[in-house]
């Protein structure tokens, strides 16, 4: 599907005959299907189409809510601490990316004595400029590797994060 995507040859998407209803069965399949939601968009061509990716959407968010609700982290401490908001950034794009390039000017013009930004990317990407510019801004960047998400979920609360912000989407690597 990616393949006939990537070359435009929608013609032949459509001669493969899937079907978003029939993604996403399992709680193992939705979790393979998050990643590649953005691709599934080509699909959602009809109003039946769009509920059917909606309801996908919806099932991968219930597989979510189950899994927090089994294991729930301890409760988050009260707001209210001294000192500056702390803003937090999960993306995969802190780098020369559109993501990137959207983030720095916002890192380059805030109020530090009222915020501090936190970035979390799964990885780095040594050389790049627009990565390094960012962890000049910023109180810290931790690369989370394969962290768990509940791990990941953790090191975020650890870090007094006060609003976080998530900014890949259903896009590789997201969280």
């Amino acid at each position: 599907h990616q393949a006939f995507r990537a070359a435009c040859a929608f013609d032949d998407i459509d001669a493969l005959d899937i079907s978003l209803a029939a993604l996403g069965r399992n709680a193992a399949e939705i979790e393979a299907a998050s990643a590649g939601f953005l691709n599934c968009l080509v699909l959602a061509d009809t109003g039946a189409a769009i509920g059917e990716l909606a309801a996908l959407h919806r099932r991968w968010g219930e597989t979510r809510m189950k899994d927090a609700a089994a294991n729930p982290l301890p409760p988050c401490p009260m707001p209210g601490r001294p000192g500056p908001v702390r803003v937090g950034l999960v993306s995969s794009d802190l780098r020369i990316h559109s993501v990137g390039r959207f983030v720095l000017p916002l890192i380059r013009h805030y109020d530090r004595e009222r915020l501090q930004f936190f970035c979390y990317s799964p990885d780095e990407v040594p050389g790049d400029i627009i990565e390094r510019r960012i962890r000049e801004r910023v109180e810290a960047f931790r690369v989370i590797g394969d962290l768990s998400h509940r791990d990941l979920a953790r090191t975020i609360r650890a870090d007094g994060i006060d609003i976080l912000f998530e900014i890949n989407g259903f896009t590789a690597q997201s969280r």
